[in-house]
């Protein structure tokens, strides 16, 4: 892994901002780690009986999000405030944290989560757009892939420590993991603040020799390497939120499944969490390389497959040893590198906030429908067990669309136009080639 690092960024090291914005994935991960499983528990503990109620409090804030993400995108391209954004949305999820240890009640927690998301939507949509500046157009996926790992190892550190102290504390438990939740993404938010600058985007093409009697506009989008596919994008953007409407969906109900519903324990639910994300680690590296490499095969129909299968697989199962040991299977890989490499493949710099915004933000509400979805169904049947047949259900709908997608609406816009193959300008010097300067 040291010797991949070492050849993945330009200067051959990570940066200092690099390295601060793999720390902001890292902290971010270790607070989901310690918050995001065991919040039907903490509601339970508040007098909430209703799945449906659970899940739209788990999941609007994601709505919020969806709406939140774009135009947070939209104020960071216009105004080239990136990092501020960034640095304001971290700050919203160390408030969410800590206001949540006074809640009383379910509704003062559904309040709560919902305001902070309006928030947190900048950190999403910006997150990814900055990092991707720092490295050449070419090594998107490799980007993603590292965010990625990054990601698998804060869930590392903070699954564990979640679990064990869910067996110890029960409902009590939040008065510990939330506390630290929110230090960790408040000490990635002063980084960010001191250690990333704003990334500059050239405005200008005086005295560009490769475009002497071009107009400027078009000028731009030269020096870029391409144009924004927006048309692309927007089905590119639905697939997302397909997906993520069984994925998201089945996320936000597995620990009722599996440790309510089939009696597993937390700890090792929060094991097979560890487990997942330290194989998701080699995996992003993997599906990174795949997608600079051969941009034109059909990742997100190959995505849907595969997590049809694992639904198949668990349901037949029925065991929650077995069941879990077959969610170890890092699927959630496919996604989080997949959908944002393709997103910085068919955006250029002065949209990319935009256009990942636009991408996260479908999904975000993906998750949304799939969980009221999954939760409606719950408080009518009172069967746990039927989770993998809803998630079933909603995979092949998403199957359905994503072949169409790849091997028809994809292949006739987005392989004839690979940025990576067709518009990427490379500028090349005596020692490397680069997609464009950073700064």
């Amino acid at each position: 892994m040291r010797n991949w690092i070492k050849n993945f960024a330009v200067t051959n090291k990570i940066t200092v901002p690099l390295g601060v914005l793999l720390f902001v994935q890292f902290s971010t991960a270790v607070g989901q780690a310690l918050y995001t499983p065991f919040i039907v528990v903490w509601l339970s503990d508040l007098g909430n009986t209703s799945y449906l109620l659970y899940s739209l409090i788990s999941t609007l804030p994601f709505f919020v999000m969806f709406l939140a993400a774009p135009v947070w995108g939209r104020f960071s391209d216009a105004y080239h405030a990136r990092k501020i954004f960034l640095v304001l949305g971290l700050l919203a999820v160390t408030i969410q944290y800590w206001i949540l240890l006074f809640v009383e009640t379910s509704l003062e927690f559904m309040i709560i989560v919902i305001i902070c998301a309006i928030f947190i939507g900048a950190y999403q949509a910006n997150l990814i757009a900055l990092a991707s500046l720092q490295v050449p157009q070419e090594e998107s996926g490799n980007l993603v892939g590292l965010l990625s790992i990054t990601m698998s190892l804060g869930w590392l550190l903070g699954s564990p420590l979640g679990g064990y102290a869910y067996d110890l504390l029960g409902a009590q438990a939040r008065f510990y993991q939330l506390p630290l939740a929110g230090i960790i993404v408040f000490l990635a938010a002063i980084l960010t603040l001191f250690y990333v600058p704003e990334p500059k985007v050239k405005s200008s093409t005086k005295n560009n020799p490769l475009l002497p009697t071009m107009e400027k506009n078009v000028a731009l989008e030269y020096q870029n390497g391409k144009r924004t596919l927006w048309n692309v994008l927007v089905l590119v953007a639905f697939a997302n939120f397909l997906i993520n409407a069984s994925a998201g969906g089945f996320w936000t109900f597995g620990f009722p499944y599996f440790v309510l519903g089939l009696g597993a324990s937390g700890l090792s639910f929060s094991l097979m969490l560890v487990l997942t994300t330290a194989l998701g680690i080699p995996t992003s590296k993997i599906i990174g390389k795949l997608l600079d490499k051969n941009p034109t095969l059909p990742y997100i129909f190959v995505t849907n497959v595969a997590y049809l299968l694992l639904y198949l697989a668990i349901k037949t199962a029925n065991d929650p040893l077995l069941g879990l040991l077959i969610y170890v299977i890092p699927l959630y890989v496919l996604q989080l590198v997949i959908f944002p490499t393709i997103t910085v493949q068919l955006s250029n710099r002065q949209s990319r906030s935009t256009a990942i915004g636009i991408v996260q933000g479908f999904g975000f509400g993906g998750s949304v429908l799939g969980s009221a979805i999954f939760g409606y169904i719950l408080d009518i049947t009172h069967n746990l067990l039927i989770i993998p047949t809803i998630a079933i259900i909603l995979v092949s709908i998403s199957t359905f669309y994503a072949l169409i997608l790849d091997f028809v609406l994809l292949k006739k816009h987005y392989r004839s136009t690979s940025p990576v193959r067709t518009t990427l300008i490379k500028i090349e010097d005596d020692e490397e080639k680069t997609a464009f300067e950073v700064f």
